[in-house]
This record gives structure tokens, C-alpha cells and sequence, in this order.
């Protein structure tokens, strides 16, 4: 493997973006958000993405399966901090 391999060079650029972006929006709802409650349903999100990658592998071409996963991902994570995650701050803000 080459030190300066453009390949390797991109795969850790677009991961250092991704923690960025990813830490940005953390630090940026801590203070609405109980991260008791955030933690796990990212998880479970993550989780529902995995489930669902695996299961449409096996049972239509990668496309499809992954289009599939990420929406898995995005319904779980939407669906859990609608009712899970910011339901405590959203009930303040009605009284």
C-alpha cells in the first residue's frame, strides 16, 4: 500500500466530514435533547438499517436493498425521536 494513495487519502477525508457533521449536530441538540433518549434511538436506527441491508440482500439486488435500508433507517430514527426522544421538550413548550 502506498503512503500516498488518493484512495485511502478520499476514504479518510470523507470520514473525517462525516464525524464533523455528525458531532455538529449532536453538540448542536444537546440542549434540546436528553441524550439518554438520543443515544438508543440512533442505535436503534442503525440497527433497523443493518436488519434491513442484510434481509434485502438475500432477496433483491443491492439497489433496491439498500434504498430499503436507508429508509428503514430514516422512518425508526424519525419515528423514535418524534415520540422517544423529543417528547419531554415538546410537551414544556405546549404549557
Amino acid at each position: 500500500m502506498r503512503m500516498f494513495d488518493p484512495v485511502l487519502w478520499r476514504f479518510i477525508g470523507v470520514g473525517m466530514v462525516n464525524t464533523l457533521l455528525g458531532l455538529g449536530v449532536i453538540f448542536a441538540a444537546r440542549p434540546f435533547v436528553g441524550f439518554a433518549r438520543y443515544l438508543p434511538t440512533i442505535a436503534a436506527g442503525y440497527l433497523a438499517n443493518l436488519l434491513t441491508l442484510g434481509i434485502g440482500l438475500g432477496l433483491t439486488n443491492a439497489y433496491v436493498a439498500q434504498t430499503a435500508a436507508i429508509l428503514s433507517h430514516v422512518t425508526v430514527t424519525y419515528v423514535l425521536s418524534r415520540h422517544f426522544v423529543f417528547r419531554e421538550h415538546e410537551c414544556s413548550q405546549q404549557k
